[in-house]
């Protein structure tokens, strides 16, 4: 069994004696997404110390009193550089699109958009995992997958799954197996007593 990192996705800022946890969730990642037009304009200005911003993200991703923090950076804005706070804060908003730093890229099938993505988390949340829409507007990119993947190998334990090894159908159109054809057109067709 190969070692699992946990799921580490809160992250907590500092600013002077104040400080707030943030949460990458969907919900925040949608709203950023929507407002910023991309996690692309949104990272730039997180890193330029942009202070519109940095006050943004955290209002959405506050899970705690953020009135401290985003107080500290209204009045003592010039006593505290708001570029201590891009590093952590950027990649925090890395974690809102759902890159994972400790995991190597993985170029699997057709790129897609953030919304696609994070529309698919959503789907992932409430269809496979049964999750309510609240449960899963307040889920991270990373629970979402992690759970995910958790329910298919309870699914393979409790039903059995193809190995490698095994025979699979090709369902490209025009490329189905007569024979494989025939075994599933008998499915559900209650005048067929017997599989070809």
């Amino acid at each position: 069994m190969t070692k699992q990192r946990p799921i580490l996705s809160d992250v907590t800022v500092s600013l002077g004696r104040s400080f707030v946890t943030l949460r990458p969730t969907l919900r925040a990642a949608a709203t950023l997404h929507q407002r910023w037009g991309g996690f692309a304009p949104l990272l730039q200005a997180v890193s330029q110390g942009n202070h519109s911003a940095i006050c943004d993200l955290i209002r959405v991703s506050a899970i705690t009193d953020a009135s401290g923090v985003l107080d500290t950076m209204e009045y003592e804005a010039l006593h505290f550089s708001l570029h201590s706070l891009a590093e952590p804060l950027a990649r925090f908003v890395l974690s809102l699109a759902g890159v994972d730093e400790g995991q190597e890229s993985r170029n699997e099938g057709e790129p897609i958009t953030f919304d696609e993505f994070h529309h698919r988390l959503f789907e992932i949340a409430t269809g496979w995992l049964g999750w309510s829409p609240n449960q899963a507007w307040r889920a991270t990119p990373a629970e979402v997958l992690a759970a995910q993947k958790g329910r298919l190998e309870l699914l393979k334990a409790i039903f059995g799954g193809k190995g490698d090894s095994e025979d699979t159908i090709d369902a490209t159109p025009g490329k189905i197996d007569p024979v494989a054809r025939a075994k599933l057109n008998a499915i559900g067709d209650l005048a067929v007593t017997r599989m070809p």
